[in-house]
């Protein structure tokens, strides 16, 4: 007959010496307490034992032995490396253009839910990709979902493809600029949203992408002059905002 936990009474296996379920010593017999007499005795870190849990019956399944990998706490290691995962996944995913300047919050269900919706729109444009490799809409598509999901890299080699059908699309490239800061390639970009620049003098998003990636690169001055010229070219839009706010951060508030 096993032996039961007199803590929480689950059964307890062959020699375990903690019960596997509440984490509570398992009272050992004599013999065995002399031979090991010395030894610091004592239960896993943060744990209360018995102390206050409601009693529970044996359950169906088999325990755990506490000698496995993390023992008893192997349940709660892997929920907590699960939600760590798609914190992170949700960190990577921002707006394309503009290049985002603030640090999102922690994911909802509403969150989670479009990043599956994400996932699994991607397989589809991936199958699709594989019929019609050279569809310019699909390879965008492709990038973009890339971007939304963090896989940066894979999304600038798409872009790029992109781009060789429609090399003056404004948009598309200023999302491989994007991409390209996302990846800390800060000079490349640059030279994306300066070619954006060439063919739209008046885009205004490369204009205030241009702010930020200097401003990440340390060069403040190049970050305030083009901040200014976002402000001053197009003093009604939301990115003018924006700018303008970064301005009065770097202390130039003053100056339009």
């Amino acid at each position: 007959m096993s032996a039961i936990c007199r803590a929480c009474e689950s059964s307890l296996p062959e020699g375990a010496r903690f019960c596997p379920e509440c984490g509570a010593p398992v009272e050992e017999p004599a013999a065995r307490k002399a031979g090991e007499k010395g030894r610091t005795a004592g239960r896993p870190a943060g744990r209360t034992g018995g102390k206050g849990r409601t009693a529970r019956g044996p359950r169906s399944r088999q325990p755990q032995e506490a000698g496995g990998w993390l023992g008893p706490y192997r349940t709660p290691v892997a929920i907590f490396t699960g939600l760590t995962v798609l914190a992170l996944l949700f960190i990577g995913m921002q707006n394309r253009s503009p290049i985002a300047t603030s640090m999102p919050g922690m994911p909802t269900g509403a969150d989670l839910e479009r990043m599956q919706d994400m996932q699994r729109r991607l397989q589809d444009v991936q199958a699709q990709l594989l019929q019609r490799p050279d569809d310019p809409d699909i390879i965008t598509e492709a990038a973009n979902l890339f971007f939304d999901i963090g896989n940066f890299e894979e999304a600038v080699t798409l872009y790029r493809r992109a781009l060789e059908s429609a090399p003056d699309d404004t948009a598309l490239r200023t999302d491989l600029g994007t991409a390209l800061n996302r990846l800390e390639r800060r000079s490349e970009a640059i030279t994306e949203f300066q070619r954006v620049l060439s063919t739209d003098p008046e885009f205004t998003t490369a204009k205030f992408n241009l702010g930020i990636v200097y401003l990440q690169m340390g060069d403040e001055a190049s970050a305030v002059e083009w901040f200014q010229r976002t402000v001053r070219d197009d003093p009604s839009s939301p990115l003018a905002a924006q700018a303008r706010s970064q301005l009065e951060m770097l202390g130039r508030g003053q100056r339009p």
